[in-house]
């Protein structure tokens, strides 16, 4: 660590950039380290030069934006280590009673990030092959059953082995596109009843006896192909509305383009997840932004919060085949 850090000051001292190291942190799979720089007008060079850095030290930097006068420099791990989503340390996460924690990952810092799904109450979710999505649709799902608040699960998976391991737990599994729309149709005809309960006992939230909802859509482009308007139209109503009436969306997709994520849909849906992207252009639909093209893949993320203007890097939760098994007894046997 500190022989990457000597190489960090080394090849920026011999850039003409003179910096303070302030301080180390470290994650998952990454090592970050932050530095003061005597002059402020040295900032906008850095972000061009990281190039040059990376051949000097012969290891992938990364340049992190942060404050005025100040900068890190973000290199991986020699042995990284990954976030499992059954490590006991998680535990106290999903026994609180009242909210739907969901562990999105481990950041930069090192500290866990947990997102209560009641607070979100939506989350997009894009990365290519390879990113680490499918693994974290199943750590989500596996965190929220592991929740003592009863949850109701309505998933769409086309491509019919996804989330098959939750058959046994979940009786609403959607496998192609009009079976989608239907349940779509369902959860939106549920929305209005919950709302005419809502209205009739003068409350702005459902009642107790009403489960919490979470529909998954495993991916959102195989839908859209089929019948863009129809399923759009659904997403938008229920992400208008769903938050009150305890009904809440995971989404993703393999193809963040504006096909597939329309305006409509990122402007009423607030949280992203952004794994891997093939390009800059998925990058800006997803984020805004470039940015997640960059990322290595396996579960390494750039998280955006609808409370929050920058986006937190984080390394997302792995969870094993056999762990979803173990996951969906244990499931079984509280019931």
């Amino acid at each position: 660590m500190y022989e990457d850090l000597q190489l960090l000051k080394d090849s920026l001292f011999d850039l003409g950039i003179p910096v303070l190291h302030k301080r180390t942190e470290t994650s998952p799979k990454y090592i970050t380290y932050h530095f003061d720089l005597p002059k402020i007008t040295d900032l906008d060079g850095i972000d061009r030069k990281t190039k040059f850095i990376s051949a000097y030290i012969h290891k992938d930097v990364q340049y992190v934006r942060s404050e005025t006068n100040h900068f890190a420099l973000r290199i991986p791990r020699p042995r990284g280590s990954s976030v499992k989503l059954l490590d006991k340390k998680y535990n106290k996460f999903f026994n609180q009673e009242n909210c739907l924690n969901m562990l999105m990952g481990v950041d930069d810092n090192g500290e866990t990030v947990v997102v209560d799904l009641k607070n979100v109450p939506h989350i997009l979710i894009a990365g290519t092959t390879g990113s680490g999505k499918s693994v974290m649709v199943n750590s989500l799902i596996c965190g929220l059953l592991r929740q003592k608040e009863p949850v109701d699960f309505y998933l769409v998976d086309t491509k019919k082995v996804e989330l098959s391991a939750y058959k046994d737990c979940v009786k609403n599994i959607a496998t192609s596109a009009q079976q989608a729309i239907e349940l779509l149709d369902y959860i939106c005809t549920e929305m209005s009843i919950r709302y005419c309960i809502m209205e009739s006992n003068k409350i702005k939230r459902k009642p107790d006896w009403c489960k919490e909802i979470v529909v998954v859509i495993e991916e959102l482009n195989d839908l859209m192909i089929a019948s863009k308007k129809v399923v759009e139209n659904y997403i938008v109503r229920i992400a208008q509305l769903g938050r009150a009436a305890g009904i809440h969306l995971i989404i993703a997709t393999q193809h963040p383009v504006v096909s597939t994520l329309t305006g409509d849909i990122k402007a009423n849906i607030g949280c992203r997840l952004a794994l891997q992207t093939t390009s800059y252009t998925d990058s800006i639909c997803i984020l805004g932004h470039k940015g997640a093209e960059q990322l290595k893949g396996k579960g390494d993320a750039l998280l955006k919060l609808p409370t929050q203007s920058d986006e937190i890097h984080l390394q997302c939760p792995y969870v094993s085949d056999e762990e979803i098994t173990k996951t969906v007894e244990g499931y079984n046997e509280q019931d």
